[in-house]
């Protein structure tokens, strides 16, 4: 049940869904590019990244200082459930 309320957090709030829009059309980005996209705060792209990665939808790596963020592809729908 915790991973479903998860999943509709994640879902329910508009910044997070074009956060994932992004994601879905370009393949990793780091938080000020995705700062810059949506012109939103640092603080609530990775506020709004850490409820979709906790969901399952994204996922990260670091490269020295900064983390580029990409959709989880191995996602599934059970996973989610």
């Amino acid at each position: 049940m915790r991973q479903l309320i998860k999943v509709f957090k994640a879902l329910s709030d508009e910044t997070k869904l074009r956060i994932l829009k992004i994601l879905q059309e370009r393949d990793e980005l780091c938080v000020c590019e995705i700062m810059q996209a949506l012109n939103i705060s640092q603080s609530r792209a990775s506020r709004n990244l850490g409820i979709l990665k906790n969901a399952g939808f994204v996922i990260d790596r670091r490269d020295g200082l900064w983390i580029h963020h990409s959709l989880n592809k191995n996602l599934s729908y059970d996973s989610c459930l």
